[in-house]
């Protein structure tokens, strides 16, 4: 008779698999690149709070399709993120706004020395700018 056949062992090599590697992680900014650090209504950076500031606001969520912008939207290069959120819309202009109802330019009755030194800087008439607000917040 013949022996009884063994088959040898199997070995499987053993099996690496390649380390993984994570990507490193970024941190998202904590501060808003779209918001001025100097003063957070100064949404056009000329060091003056203005009826002009909300409106670039305005204008910027006009030209976009959606109710609120983000700030990674290359084509932002004003501070238009007033509360930094990282989003541009309606809350934004409305903070500029009632800033310059606390200022005394929006309203009536006589704007404050601090409200009028606001709009001396930009050359700008105080009746005017406070018209020109009176018209923004009837947009709302």
């Amino acid at each position: 008779t013949n022996p009884p056949t063994t088959n040898p062992p199997t070995t499987n090599p053993p099996t690496t698999n390649p380390p993984t590697t994570n990507p490193p992680t970024t941190n998202p900014p904590t501060i808003s690149p779209r918001q001025n650090q100097a003063n957070i209504y100064d949404v056009s950076g000329d060091s003056s709070v203005t009826a002009f500031d909300a409106l670039i606001i305005i204008n910027v969520m006009n030209r976009s399709t959606n109710s609120a912008v983000t700030v990674s939207d290359s084509s932002l290069s004003e501070f238009v993120d007033v509360n930094g959120d990282f989003i541009v819309s309606a809350q934004d202009a409305l903070m500029v706004i009632n800033r310059l109802s606390l200022l005394g330019i929006v309203g009536e009755g006589e704007a404050s020395s601090t409200a009028l030194f606001e709009t001396e800087r930009t050359g700008a008439n105080s009746e005017w700018v406070r018209d020109d607000i009176n018209e923004l917040i009837l947009l709302f």
